[in-house]
């Protein structure tokens, strides 16, 4: 989910109106696409240590007799 979430932050500063020939707002842009980045590292980094590594995990099974 949280790489469909990036993908459209990202493709919206394409629906941002500009004038014709105004450049002065790409720096802004470009601001905006780092730090939607960084943010969506952190979301990652959080998430993934939220996760139990040893949730589902069930043991082997033991064989009886194999002794």
């Amino acid at each position: 989910m949280l790489p469909i979430i990036g993908f459209i932050l990202w493709l919206l500063p394409m629906l941002w109106v500009r004038d014709e020939g105004d450049t002065g707002g790409l720096a802004g842009t470009v601001v905006y696409v780092f730090v939607v980045w960084m943010v969506l590292i952190t979301v990652a980094f959080v998430v993934a240590r939220r996760i139990d590594p040893t949730d589902d995990v069930e043991p082997p099974p033991t064989r009886e007799g194999s002794d």
